[in-house]
């Protein structure tokens, strides 16, 4: 049975060696991201560097340019409304476990008032108790979850330029890596490339 890559051997579509090899670069490093697409996708000769990282950049370095010019009142009311945001994020989340909880423990008393219709149905019940007891626990607590403290501005101000400075430096790293992940998936290809050349001028 041909798999993806042998196939169009065996229908005789591919003939020449350096046409199965560039076939069969699809499932290395270089070239893995075209793994998926239609076998007949050409390879191409230059890989472009993905540009989240170069975009997520400049969007930082907007940001901390943005924050650093922030007046006193500005400051003080970016805070307010993070401060707001947070408090009401955390009031959902304990809004939502308890109605998470209502829900579960509703259930959990029409499994306790249900009577097995024979003692082979004993372990469905236990194993829905079990269920239903074990997602109390682990959906409904609230110790992990503490109410948040609202931050005076200058704390506010010190960690909002702290985290734009830590994305510049982030994606500043990630994309000097990705470029030279492009560069190596190019001269991988292109390497393979030339070394199928002969190849292709003996099968001439």
């Amino acid at each position: 049975m041909p798999t993806g890559y042998t196939a169009d051997v065996q229908d005789g579509k591919i003939t020449e060696f350096a046409d199965f090899a560039m076939a069969c670069a699809r499932a290395f490093g270089a070239c893995i991201s075209m793994r998926d697409d239609p076998h007949d996708a050409a390879i191409p000769d230059e890989f472009e560097p993905s540009d989240y990282n170069a975009k997520a950049l400049a969007d930082a370095s907007i940001k901390l340019a943005a924050l650093e010019a922030l007046t006193p009142e500005e400051r003080q009311s970016a805070a307010d409304n993070e401060n707001a945001a947070a408090l009401k994020a955390w009031n959902d989340r304990a809004a939502d476990r308890i109605q998470r909880r209502e829900r579960y423990e509703a259930m959990l008393e029409k499994v306790n008032a249900w009577t097995p219709p024979t003692t082979d149905h004993d372990g469905l019940k236990e194993f829905m108790i079990e269920q239903l007891s074990s997602s109390i626990e682990f959906d409904c607590r609230d110790s992990y979850d503490k109410k948040p403290s609202p931050k005076g501005v200058a704390d506010w101000y010190a960690d909002a330029i702290a985290s734009a400075n830590n994305a510049i430096a982030y994606h500043a790293k990630a994309q000097a890596e990705e470029v030279e992940r492009a560069q190596k998936r190019t001269n991988w290809v292109t390497d393979l490339r030339a070394s199928l050349a002969p190849q292709k001028s003996e099968a001439a």
